[in-house]
């Protein structure tokens, strides 16, 4: 195994950790299950520790990448600019989850300015990310991309 295998492998944690967590995360503010929040804080720490990792596998992965015959330096340079910011989202995340979960004890409730500011970044974390998977889904899987024709590869 080399670091493209790993980054391969985990890369599914940083997208679906920010998926769900933004759900629950929204669950818990809108429905005022403020006990949950604290958890899922910690849910964010971790799944920003997870994205440092897919982050930092992606440059020996896309040098992998670029030896293959019709490989789009492009695509693959697109989805590191992408991939930077959603980082960048990620662990701010991370660290106001961190910083949260250390200044709000548990019998004080979370500040709503916090929590909503949080959902915000969350909801552009989600879309970042995504942008960002659909991007690296399209260096090795051209049928999703929008120009895709079947006719071009038989």
């Amino acid at each position: 195994m080399n670091l493209t295998h790993l980054h391969l492998m985990i890369n599914h944690a940083p997208i679906m950790g920010s998926y769900l967590l933004f759900l629950g995360f929204g669950y818990a503010v809108f429905m005022k299950k403020e006990h949950l929040l604290r958890p899922l804080m910690w849910f964010y720490v971790f799944t920003a520790a997870a994205t440092v990792v897919v982050y930092r596998t992606g440059d020996p992965a896309a040098e992998e990448m670029k030896k293959l015959p019709g490989m789009s330096a492009e695509l693959i340079q697109n989805h590191e600019d992408v991939a930077f910011i959603a980082l960048l989202l990620i662990l701010a995340l991370g660290i106001a989850s961190f910083i949260g979960i250390r200044y709000f004890k548990k019998e004080m409730p979370v500040p709503a300015w916090f929590k909503y500011g949080f959902l915000v970044i969350a909801f552009v974390s989600v879309v970042t990310i995504s942008a960002a998977a659909q991007i690296g889904g399209n260096i090795r899987h051209p049928e999703s991309q929008n120009s895709f024709n079947a006719e071009n590869y038989k």
